[in-house]
């Protein structure tokens, strides 16, 4: 519904801000936010597997940041 609208409507105005490869990133990190908000919320224990994927989430987000911070 109308929540979902506005979340396509955030994440078009944010790509007009961003560059494509820093936004879609930013996506992949909800994930881990997801990740996070069930381990307080609902007590869900993540598995090693999780873990190591939120890992590799987290570097190649701050990877492909600093890169483009340094152009």
């Amino acid at each position: 519904g109308v929540d979902n609208f506005l979340a396509w409507f955030m994440m078009s105005k944010g790509f007009e801000l961003f560059e494509a490869t820093i936004g879609s990133l930013i996506l992949l990190v909800e994930i881990i936010f997801g990740v996070i908000l069930a381990l307080i919320f609902f007590k869900e224990i993540p598995t090693m597997m999780t873990i190591a994927g939120g890992l590799l989430i987290f570097l190649s987000s701050a990877v492909v940041i600093l890169k483009s911070k340094s152009k």
